[in-house]
């Protein structure tokens, strides 16, 4: 017996939002309370709707504590189909977590461990460049708050994340060798080898 394409998935259905939300957000896991901000979708309609897109394959998850945090499936039959009709729709959605890593004016920000769907890493964030320590607990802050939870984060001035970088530092490597997104680099244009 064939597969059934899920055309719910191309109508205008809650489940296609968050679909559509996460093909065109940066491939980062997202925990369903920032899903039920960002979608404005109620907290028990987004439980229902989350359920099922794990269950049909549609998204993976990963948890931390108690709370469970979701990521599409790229890997899944119907990936390249939905992603074709979901294309047509052609919206786009900002990163408030890209957008305030920027807005911190960082040489360099990359996300690690709970935002690539690997929690058990030790770091989250991590910043480099030089930072008011103010800005950076307000950005830990909201952070934490979207996340539901402690987020692990380490900030590092320009010169000692070359250094460690170029020296293949353990610390640095293992955040490296594993899943990572890069939300700003400039460190890498200016001491290229």
């Amino acid at each position: 017996m064939q597969p059934h394409f899920p055309h719910a998935l191309l109508e205008d259905t809650p489940e296609a939002d968050i679909i559509s939300f996460l093909l065109f957000a940066p491939p980062r896991t997202f925990s369903a309370r920032e899903l039920g901000v960002r979608l404005q979708l109620r907290p028990n309609k987004l439980v229902d709707c989350l359920a099922r897109l794990v269950e049909g394959g549609q998204l993976v998850t990963c948890t931390r504590g108690s709370i469970k945090y979701y990521k599409l499936n790229t890997k899944h039959k119907f990936y390249p189909e939905v992603q074709e009709q979901l294309l047509k729709r052609n919206k786009q959605y900002d990163d408030e977590l890209f957008t305030a890593i920027r807005k911190l004016g960082v040489k360099a920000g990359f996300l690690s461990g709970l935002f690539v769907g690997k929690p058990e890493l030790e770091v989250d964030v991590l910043l480099v460049g030089t930072l008011k320590p103010e800005k950076i607990k307000s950005f830990v802050d909201a952070c934490e708050h979207m996340m539901g939870q402690e987020v692990n984060y380490c900030v590092m001035e320009e010169p000692e994340f070359i250094t460690r970088r170029d020296t293949f530092d353990r610390f640095i490597k293992d955040i490296f060798d594993y899943p990572f997104i890069t939300v700003v680099d400039t460190t890498k244009k200016k001491h290229a080898k």
